[in-house]
């Protein structure tokens, strides 16, 4: 049962029907031998006629880069803390961040190859949600936030600024999810406390036009191209859409109006950790 929902299964009739049995169904299924003949009028091969056996070709193995034990491991923990604070769901995802390999990619609900009934299937079970389902990621867009700016030598991780606990952007206020009022502030402690307007702050000094660069180039608003079926684009509002406002700028510096992948965000956030390389997640 280890990583059903990323391996998939297969039909009835030995194809792929989700997961990379379905994503590498011509890599693993390969091709059939073929005989080509003459034949009479009611089908039967004419005794001295032309004939040609084509020689089929046998599929392929695929390794991949999934660790079994972590794999193991991540499911039994996601199945513990969605038992233990009653999620709907949940998703894990563990990357090498010098490589992109996927080490772990768990996601619930989902199915167990042992427990599968083909007689009644719950599609929805079969779709691998930390690939395609797309959500705000919140406060760990900040990480993102303050990388840009410490790239652009606006601040560094000792920068401090005046947290009065709201920030005003024309007639709405932003405050910090626990409404507190912090005084002087650095950057890092920003990220310790996971200011909403310490992420405002920084994000008007990057601006608009640098601050969606730096989205693209996290490869958000676009698939991470893994290779696995069903990734979304995700959802990034730039400035260049007409609807945009700067509330957009001040939202989407904690991580709000803005989706992702759970694939998405590990691909941006292991760049920090690869020296500003982004890698392209790979499974196999």
């Amino acid at each position: 049962d280890v990583a059903s929902g990323l391996i998939g299964f297969l039909g009835r009739e030995h194809t792929g029907l989700s997961g990379l049995e379905a994503d590498l169904d011509e890599v693993l299924r390969g091709i059939p031998s073929a005989y080509y003949f003459e034949r009479d009028s009611v089908g039967q091969p004419i005794a001295f006629g032309q004939s040609q056996v084509v020689a089929g070709r046998p599929g392929a193995d695929v390794r991949l880069t999934i660790d079994r034990y972590i794999q193991r491991l991540v499911e039994g923990e996601l199945e513990a803390q969605i038992a233990k604070t009653g999620a709907l769901g949940g998703s894990i995802v563990v990357m090498e961040p010098k490589t992109g390999a996927l080490l772990a990619v768990a996601s619930n609900p989902g199915f167990k190859l042992s427990h599968l009934d083909l007689n009644k299937p719950d599609q929805s079970l079969f779709r691998d949600r930390a690939v395609t389902d797309v959500y705000e990621p919140g406060s760990v867009f900040k990480t993102l936030t303050a990388s840009m700016a410490i790239d652009l030598g606006l601040v560094t991780p000792e920068s401090t600024y005046d947290d009065i606990g709201a920030a005003y952007i024309g007639p709405s206020t932003i405050r910090n999810w626990d409404f507190s009022v912090n005084g002087v502030t650095s950057v890092t402690q920003i990220l310790q406390r996971s200011l909403n307007t310490g992420a405002v702050w920084m994000s008007g000094l990057i601006g608009p036009d640098a601050f969606y660069g730096y989205v693209r180039k996290f490869g958000l608003g676009e698939p991470t191209h893994v290779g696995l079926g069903g990734e979304p684009d995700g959802l990034v509002r730039s400035n260049a859409d007409p609807n945009w406002t700067e509330v957009d700028l001040a939202t989407n510096s904690f991580g709000q109006g803005i989706a992702a992948t759970p694939l998405q965000v590990i691909t941006a956030i292991g760049s920090i950790a690869n020296g500003g390389r982004l890698m392209r997640p790979k499974s196999k």
